[in-house]
């Protein structure tokens, strides 16, 4: 959890569908569907669906970042 939340509640209060995580993610639904599948992104599920935290999804995105190389 991003220590920036001053509760658990603040934290989960943008709930989001797989729909808007790909959207955010630049990539299709059935992406999304993949990562969870490989853990590859946090998830939230319940008995007929899988939901994310915004926070997490853009993490992800921070997480899969790769740093250019500083040549100059």
């Amino acid at each position: 959890m991003n220590l920036k939340f001053k509760s658990d509640e603040e934290y989960y209060a943008k709930i989001i569908d797989a729909k808007t995580a790909a959207k955010i993610l630049g990539i299709s639904r059935s992406t999304v569907y993949k990562m969870v599948e490989r853990k590859l992104i946090d998830y939230i599920e319940y008995p007929d669906s899988i939901r994310f935290v915004e926070e997490d999804v853009l993490d992800c995105l921070k997480k899969h970042r790769i740093k250019a190389v500083d040549n100059m």
